[in-house]
């Protein structure tokens, strides 16, 4: 097929490429459209010239998208790291564990609040004034308050071994054998 050389202006070539005459000319600035004379362009040479702009650009774009893709896969290759990290520290527990842990916790909180009233009825349905009324229950509510802030994990842990008979094991296992040192209690 041989190479003839098809004029045309630059509404012409905007015509091909589906593009505004303005466009036209950023493009024979940027020596894609070929200009070879004033106001006359090269339509061949300038579709051509079009369409490697447009290749190279979908080659760039794609080189973004897996580019993104890349940075999304590190940043969970490195959440995983920083939990395998974690279980062999032993900064991990079960989930099963820290459930019992916050349920008993929560539980023994509530039995607590729920007591006050028939603990203190005696002491409040005498007390004629309503200062000294507010302040037993203050003093009620805070104590209830302050065993759970002091609730000891420790301790839950200790009796959770004894009474499953089981050793408190990290997230990540190998051949049933746990992964890190210490029994984590603090973790809860």
């Amino acid at each position: 097929m041989s190479k003839t050389k098809l004029l045309g202006s630059a509404a012409d070539l905007a015509a091909w490429l589906g593009v505004s005459e303005r466009r036209v000319g950023q493009l024979a600035d940027e020596n894609i459209a070929v200009k070879v004379a004033r106001a006359v362009y090269d339509i061949r040479a300038s579709v051509e010239g079009y369409i490697k702009l447009l290749k190279k650009n979908a080659t760039a774009q794609g080189s973004e998208e897996l580019l993104k893709e890349r940075v999304l896969l590190t940043r969970e290759k490195r959440k995983q790291a920083e939990i395998e990290t974690a279980a062999l520290e032993g900064k991990m527990l079960e989930a099963d564990i820290v459930q019992r842990f916050w349920a008993q916790m929560v539980g023994d909180a509530r039995t607590e609040l729920l007591s006050i009233p028939t603990t203190h009825a005696g002491q409040l349905a005498s007390e004629e004034n309503p200062n000294q009324v507010q302040k037993l229950l203050d003093a009620a509510i805070s104590n209830a308050l302050n065993k759970l802030a002091n609730y000891d994990a420790g301790k839950f842990v200790e009796e959770y071994i004894q009474e499953h008979g089981a050793e408190i094991r990290s997230a990540t296992e190998i051949d049933g054998e746990p992964v890190g040192g210490s029994t984590p209690h603090s973790a809860i």
